[in-house]
């Protein structure tokens, strides 16, 4: 046995999709984050789905502009893909082709030179947070009877979820729950005066 230092590498590589190629993370929080041979240089970028994403890329590639494919790279799945995607871009800015996420590096320079990431994993978190937010929505669709400390909380629940529609979509949406007496108590109309038309 020999005493050598091994480093845990949570990156893998293939050559074509395979069944060790992950079509999802262990939650819906994971992703991964991937780099792909495209011609003579890589693209960089992130998914929830490696499988699906690598044979798209392929496919799209040879198609539309008879570029080859080769060897691609995917990092462990985690819940801060997004900002690891962004760390590379970064850091690779220099060899970035102006408006893509193609990158002026082989797939070796890529492993070699990549700074160190995290690989979080948040999916608790970001469940108990999306658990809150169903269970909001919820009550508030089903119109059952709200605590009087959690109105406050249940409002803003119902003016941020308006603010992202259209003021006609509003106006008809709280017209149809005031008609069929799904208001919970909450103040529709204080609640739509005070949103933006």
């Amino acid at each position: 046995m020999t005493n050598e230092l091994q480093i845990f590498n949570p990156w893998t590589r293939e050559e074509k999709v395979s069944s060790r190629t992950p079509i999802s993370g262990p939650t819906q929080f994971h992703g991964y984050v991937y780099a792909i041979e495209y011609g003579d240089q890589i693209k960089i970028g992130m998914t929830r789905n490696v499988a699906q994403r690598m044979k798209t890329l392929k496919s799209h590639a040879e198609k539309y502009g008879s570029v080859p494919t080769g060897e691609f790279v995917w990092s462990e799945a985690h819940t801060n893909f997004a900002e690891n995607e962004k760390i590379l871009h970064n850091f690779f800015a220099s060899k970035r082709r102006s408006g893509t996420e193609l990158f002026n590096l082989t797939l070796d320079e890529f492993m070699n030179d990549m700074p160190k990431l995290s690989y979080e994993d948040k999916s608790n978190e970001y469940s108990e947070k999306s658990d809150f937010f169903l269970e909001g929505m919820k009550r508030f669709i089903l119109g059952s009877d709200c605590e009087k400390t959690n109105a406050g909380t249940e409002n803003e629940l119902l003016r941020f979820l308006l603010s992202i529609l259209s003021y006609e979509t509003r106006e008809r949406i709280i017209k149809e729950m005031l008609a069929y007496g799904y208001t919970n108590g909450f103040p529709m109309h204080k609640i739509l005066e005070s949103l933006p038309r």
